[in-house]
C-alpha cells in the first residue's frame, strides 16, 4: 500500500506541473502575463540660479567709434522706352506690304501691291518689199 501511494504522489508531483503547462500553452487568458520592468528613476533635476551672483568684472575701457554717416547717391531716372512702331512698307523685288490702318479707330490691315513693270514695245517693223512682182 505504501508502494501505491508512493506511486500516486510520484505521478502526481510530475503530472500536475505538465498539466498546468498545457493548460497555459492552450488558453492565453489564463496564463500570467509577462511583468514590465519598472523604469530607471529620472535624473535629478539640476536649477542654476537666473542671474550671477556677482557681476563680471569689466575687461577693460570701452572701445567707442564714431558713426559715418552713409552716403547714398539717387540714381539717375530711366528713360521711357520709345514705343516701337513696324515699317508701314515692306519693299520686295517682286512687290510691297503696306500697312494700312492706325491700330485704334481701324485695324491694321497688310495690303500686297505687286510691282508693275511696261515690257518695253518692240519697235514696229515696217513692211518688207516684195520680192516677187505683182500679178497682172
Amino acid at each position: 500500500m505504501r508502494s501505491a501511494l508512493t506511486l500516486v504522489l510520484a505521478v502526481a508531483i510530475v503530472a500536475v506541473p505538465f498539466l498546468s503547462v498545457t493548460a497555459q500553452m492552450r488558453s492565453p487568458v489564463a496564463a500570467p502575463r509577462p511583468q514590465a520592468r519598472p523604469l530607471p528613476p529620472p535624473p535629478p533635476a539640476i536649477f542654476y540660479p537666473p542671474f550671477p551672483e556677482r557681476p563680471a568684472p569689466p575687461v577693460g575701457p570701452t572701445a567707442v567709434y564714431p558713426l559715418v554717416p552713409t552716403v547714398v547717391y539717387p540714381l539717375p531716372p530711366v528713360p521711357p522706352t520709345p514705343p516701337v512702331e513696324p515699317a508701314p512698307e515692306i519693299t520686295l523685288p517682286n512687290g510691297r506690304w503696306e500697312r494700312h490702318g492706325d491700330g485704334v479707330a481701324s485695324p491694321h490691315v497688310w495690303v500686297w501691291i505687286p510691282t508693275y513693270r511696261a515690257e518695253p514695245r518692240a519697235p514696229e517693223a515696217e513692211p518688207s518689199q516684195p520680192t516677187s512682182r505683182p500679178v497682172r
